[in-house]
């Protein structure tokens, strides 16, 4: 029994609960379960480093890291992830998300999404991207089949750090979100060839790092 009996067996899945209450570890004799509110004292640092798939490790708070996972797994879900070209680490009962494909990680936080032309399909839609942290600086989805409206992105409500934004080659529609300019770290926005209508808005004035925007082949005038 203990933890010699759990660190000396071999770790099958391991699952957290929605509410990030409890934590179940399913070994090859039988499951562990632990509450939520002793897993800092109760979960030994070597279990993390040598037992858990893809070197998960246990420096990224767990609220944040299971919030991070069931928000990808559900951005999968809704953008056809069993379709696309690569996935791997999505499709793992639990893993860590910095070490899944296309995701790029600083700090334990989420820096980058990069699934460009990777057959990415789907409707983008609000709230899509909640829950994924306020660190994300890169956002490529581009020579994808997205579908939906940039307001829907909400990229000034969820990622005030954005830097670079690839959605070219897509099929969205709408006009160019104007409140983008609230995002001062904004210096790359390629949305080329898609079917996006109206204005340039002027607000986009303000945004002193921005240095590439590629919009050609929509159907903006001005």
């Amino acid at each position: 029994g203990g933890w010699d009996t759990v660190k000396a067996a071999a770790v099958q899945s391991v699952f957290i609960s929605d509410d990030a209450s409890t934590l179940v570890i399913n070994i090859t004799q039988a499951p562990v379960t632990i509450e939520a509110d002793t897993l800092t004292a109760s979960l030994p640092s070597s279990l993390f480093q040598s037992h858990l798939p893809l070197n998960c490790t246990n420096t990224w708070p767990i609220a944040n890291l299971t919030l991070a996972t069931s928000q990808l797994l559900d951005l999968y879900t809704a953008l056809n992830g069993p379709s696309w070209t690569l996935s791997t680490g999505w499709t793992l009962d639990l893993a860590n998300p910095c070490a899944w494909y296309g995701i790029s990680c600083l700090n334990n936080s989420i820096v980058g999404i990069y699934l460009g032309n990777n057959n990415v399909e789907g409707v983008l839609s609000r709230g899509m991207f909640a829950g994924l942290g306020e660190n994300l600086q890169h956002l490529h989805l581009g020579h994808n089949k997205l579908n939906g409206t940039l307001d829907d992105l909400e990229l000034d409500t969820y990622f005030p750090e954005l830097q670079s934004l690839s959605l070219m080659v897509n099929n969205l529609q709408g006009t160019l979100p104007p409140q983008w300019a609230a995002i001062p770290t904004l210096h790359s926005i390629h949305l080329y060839r898609n079917t996006l209508e109206g204005t340039i808005p002027s607000e986009w004035g303000n945004l002193s790092r921005l240095s590439t925007v590629l919009l050609h082949q929509n159907a903006l005038i001005g």
